[in-house]
């Protein structure tokens, strides 16, 4: 097969769109040093590069193009045995290769470094291939290709949209994983992968990469990853139900601990107010509202009843004129546990709270006053680090 011909079969359906309306074009990826060999890129494309990449450096970069033009790049690395010239295994929606621009999942490739391990350092790819690792694969690979050094084992796959991004990658890691013992490069199972095209030429090894052995065989991704993964489907759903429930546990934990936290600041709040109001002279006309608002907020953090009746009593004690016990106690409670308590805001209205006082008060203040004292700790809080 040429090299047009194994690109395309591995980006087959590279145009397939599902709605009528959908006019994006699908990208595919050439990585290589541009600068050893343009002259298919337009003359715009070409400033481009020159502007975005520093061809003095001799780096290699990628460039994403609409398939036509991708084919002809793979083509002509083969025609001219151009050095170190790769595809990318799957597509884009845009010209950046990245995994938020994935749109078509086309196949993995496993890439064996079997040469860096000395027992096999002595065998040809084909060899490698035929006597250890076709006998460990559970499946047979599409595509078996010498890559001038070492081996690919590609396997394609039916067509996959990029919302299987995840499950794909999941995969592809334990693919790679189960073949690490015949040197799988674990770096190389990437969703941009890309590897050799075939009729290249690998510079380090001063040889062509060639295909091994051909199947025409595709695979889905649940078929595969009813192989590879290590849970079924059921067992990962139980999982993440028993994750939401013990995620689920530590919210409620963390919002009773802060509702706490807040009651606490909120009853000195209370009782700073009470003071400040005694020593003016106010001695009604909040009284029953400031019970109410605590009653409220103890009774939604599940405090004990009889405690809530004694720390009524104990702040209605504190008032210049307190009210009568029965009267706090009857009138000053709710009628039942609401879904939410009066809000911060609310409550500074009921209770009329003004500048002044809340000038003495943390909790029971004003937005103003609140970034204000967030400031005020954040600037605290860097002279300590510092």
């Amino acid at each position: 097969m040429k090299a047009r011909e194994i690109v395309s079969y591995i980006h087959q359906n590279m145009q397939l769109t599902f709605r009528p309306e959908d006019t994006v074009e699908c990208h595919a990826s050439i990585l290589k040093e541009w600068s050893r060999n343009d002259a298919l890129l337009p003359t715009h494309e070409v400033d481009v590069l020159r502007l975005k990449y520093d061809d003095t450096m001799g780096g290699f970069h990628d460039l994403n193009f609409i398939e036509s033009r991708f084919l002809d790049y793979v083509e002509k690395a083969e025609q001219d045995e151009e050095e170190d010239v790769y595809f990318s295994l799957n597509s884009f929606w845009s010209v950046k290769r990245t995994e938020e621009d994935i749109r078509h999942l086309n196949a993995f490739a496993i890439d064996y470094d079997f040469y860096k391990i000395k027992k096999y350092a002595d065998l040809t790819p084909a060899e490698m291939y035929v006597q250890h690792i076709q006998p460990s694969l559970p499946i047979e690979p599409t595509f078996v290709i010498d890559s001038g050094r070492g081996l690919y084992c590609v396997f394609c796959i039916e067509h996959t949209p990029y919302q299987c991004t995840d499950v794909y990658k999941a995969i592809y890691s334990y693919m790679v994983e189960s073949q690490k013992e015949f040197g799988a490069d674990a770096k190389a199972s990437l969703s941009t992968q890309v590897i050799r095209v075939p009729g290249s030429l690998n510079s380090r090894s001063g040889r062509i990469v060639k295909v091994i052995e051909h199947k025409d065989v595709r695979y889905t991704i649940p078929y595969l990853a009813s192989i590879f993964l290590p849970y079924t489907r059921s067992q990962v759903l139980e999982h993440k139900r028993k994750k939401l429930q013990s995620v689920k546990k530590v919210k409620v934990a963390r919002k009773g601990n802060r509702l706490k936290s807040n009651l606490a600041t909120f009853e000195k709040d209370l009782i700073a107010l009470i003071q400040l109001r005694n020593e003016v002279g106010i001695q009604s006309g909040y009284r029953e509202t400031l019970l109410y608002l605590y009653w409220e907020r103890a009774q939604k953090i599940e405090i004990d009843e009889e405690a809530i009746r004694k720390k009524i009593l104990w702040l209605n004690s504190l008032f210049s004129v307190p009210l009568r016990q029965k009267e706090a106690l009857k009138r000053c409670r709710p009628a039942r546990v609401y879904q939410f308590v009066t809000s911060r805001s609310k409550a500074l209205q009921k209770l009329e709270i003004t500048a002044e006082e809340q000038a003495h008060l943390s909790f029971l203040v004003g937005a103003q006053r609140s970034a204000s004292m967030r400031k005020k700790k954040s600037r605290k809080k860097g002279l300590v680090r510092v």
